[in-house]
Order: structure tokens, then C-alpha cells, then sequence
């Protein structure tokens, strides 16, 4: 949160929160399975945990759990863990 002019930044993201309940409301309803990333999960640290997350999100029945389909990297993972 930002240190100067608090009341407005507390009511911008109020406003957003709100947009963005309501888009994601309209998204589903119309049949989407919406996954939202934040900036923080693109970063390099957080990428191991984002990928195993997007496969998960995109996985069908069938395909391979995320440590069968890339074993390389969940080994990488539970290591730097």
C-alpha cells in the first residue's frame, strides 16, 4: 500500500477488486475456467512453483501428473525446497 494518499489508493483498489470479481463472474459464466497470475509468480524464484501451477490448470484427463510428465523439474523443485 502506498504511504501517501492512502484513502484514494484504498478506494482505487476497491474499485478493482470489484471489476475484477465481476469479469471473472462474466468469464465463467460464459463457460471460461479463468487462472490469474500475479507479477510476482513470473518472477525467476517463483517460476518452478507458476509451471507445475499452468500445467495443473491446462492438464486433462489423462496426461501425465506434473512429476511423471517432467520429473527434471520436480526433482529441481523439491531440492530447492
Amino acid at each position: 500500500m502506498p504511504k501517501k494518499n492512502i484513502e484514494y489508493w484504498e478506494e482505487k483498489f476497491a474499485r478493482n477488486r470489484e471489476r475484477d470479481e465481476r469479469n471473472l463472474a462474466a468469464l465463467a459464466e460464459q463457460g471460461w475456467d479463468v487462472l490469474v497470475l500475479w507479477e510476482h509468480q513470473l518472477k525467476k524464484k517463483e517460476l518452478p512453483a507458476t509451471q507445475r501451477l499452468l500445467y495443473e490448470f491446462v492438464r486433462r484427463e489423462g496426461d501425465l501428473p506434473y512429476d511423471e510428465a517432467f520429473p527434471e523439474e520436480a526433482e529441481g523443485t523439491a531440492a530447492a525446497r
